[in-house]
């Protein structure tokens, strides 16, 4: 005859350690996240984030409504002034993700110290949303009405790292 055996709920000493232990590994995994967004959005060119489909550029503001909230919603297209077509590229942006606005700027014959200033002068003068609705000529970014600025014609977005799924867990 086979005896079947039960399994005894843990200790809770166990049960302590074991969470303390996921806890500080999602704290590992969030901090691991956002440096490697950062150091793509700093080290790469737009044009390769663009390729990976973590950045859109050339697009213009199309409208800005007010949304639930009062947050302002900025709708981003490509405009046909600068492109041949208003499709937006194959991209990674889904609704909810965290994104920035900033001016598109050509790099070309630049060099690293122009570069980098006008990186730390871009990231003040940046946007930071949320990606509220998406379709395949359009994206529409909610922004708080306070941060709203003055957006330049021509821009890019940038996705962010996206740590909602680790303040749901702690």
């Amino acid at each position: 005859m086979i005896t079947l055996l039960e399994p005894h709920p843990p200790t809770r000493p166990i049960l302590d350690a074991f969470i303390t232990r996921h806890q500080y590994l999602l704290q590992l995994e969030r901090a691991a996240e956002e440096e490697q967004t950062r150091l793509l959005n700093s080290n790469c060119s737009p044009r390769l984030l663009e390729q990976r489909g973590l950045a859109l550029g050339g697009l213009g503001v199309s409208n800005i409504s007010i949304g639930l909230g009062g947050k302002s919603l900025i709708e981003l297209c490509r405009p046909l002034a600068y492109h041949t077509s208003s499709t937006l590229p194959s991209h990674t942006f889904r609704n909810g993700d965290p994104v920035r606005i900033e001016a598109h700027i050509a790099t070309a014959g630049i060099n690293s110290k122009v570069k980098k200033k006008s990186t730390e002068d871009d990231d003040a003068e940046a946007t930071e949303g949320l990606v509220y609705k998406v379709s395949g000529e359009k994206v529409v970014v909610a922004v708080d009405g306070a941060k709203e600025a003055d957006l330049p014609e021509r821009l890019r977005l940038l996705k962010l790292a996206n740590s909602v799924t680790f303040d749901r867990m702690d």
